[in-house]
């Protein structure tokens, strides 16, 4: 992509993210919960996970995102995204807009996480739904499956050398569109839990755990092992908090 292409499409993205929050802002009242002190330094986020991941129109979490900070999100944004959510043609414009690269994965043992793995670099905003898939109304996928987290999250934060992890927990978007639904309900409360960690201090503390425990064999199956379980700890963590709440 030559520098006037990725400007033009920088500046695509810039207005795509600037609409969806300020219409995310008119339309609905989030409610953010933060697990650890707000950010003073929003440049030193290089991975954003999402979890809870129940609905196509968590891109308005956006919403949470400073203003001044959306340029470089235009600029730097890495993304994976489901070929078959890509394919689709008015939704599939619409997502591959809400990041500088936005990468269609398959299902499949394939070439595409690889692809996607390989565009990360030190200057990237990696953003990712660790679950891999949508929670349907009865809270499994749609072939039936527990919303467990994928493994492929680790790879993601074994490519960053450093700066810091924010993990973001949606308190589910059902009551406002459900997979499936076509029109939205708007004017609804959104529950969003927020918690930041340093990536290295988290690897080092992973890796600590790890060695206490007497893992032994294959460490990298072992670290995503471990990664998967402090995702899942933090997620129940998280909802636990909006149960609170209520």
């Amino acid at each position: 992509m030559s520098f006037y292409q990725h400007t033009f499409k920088t500046f695509l993205v810039f207005l795509t993210l600037s609409l969806t929050k300020i219409l995310a802002k008119i339309f609905f009242r989030f409610e953010e919960h933060w697990l650890s002190p707000y950010p003073n330094e929003w440049r030193q986020i290089k991975c954003i996970g999402v979890l809870n991941h129940t609905s196509l129109y968590e891109p308005i979490f956006v919403a949470l995102y400073p203003f001044s900070e959306l340029w470089r999100v235009a600029k730097y944004s890495v993304a994976p995204a489901a070929d078959i959510t890509m394919n689709r043609k008015v939704v599939g414009i619409f997502f591959s807009l809400l990041g500088q690269n936005i990468v269609p994965i398959s299902r499949k043992r394939d070439s595409s996480w690889e692809h996607f793995l390989n565009k990360i670099d030190h200057k990237s905003l990696v953003v990712i739904l660790p679950e891999g898939r949508m929670m349907r109304s009865k809270g499994l996928d749609k072939h039936g499956r527990p919303m467990d987290i994928r493994p492929g999250i680790a790879d993601v934060i074994f490519k960053i050398p450093e700066g810091q992890f924010l993990i973001v927990t949606s308190g589910g978007l059902h009551h406002i569109q459900r997979p499936g639904q076509l029109i939205p309900k708007l004017f609804k409360r959104i529950q969003v839990a927020l918690e930041i960690f340093d990536i290295v201090e988290l690897k080092s503390r992973l890796l600590d755990e790890m060695a206490s425990d007497q893992l032994t064999g294959d460490g990298d199956r072992n670290f995503k092992k471990r990664f998967v379980e402090f995702l899942e700890e933090r997620k129940k963590a998280h909802l636990a908090k909006f149960n609170e709440i209520s």
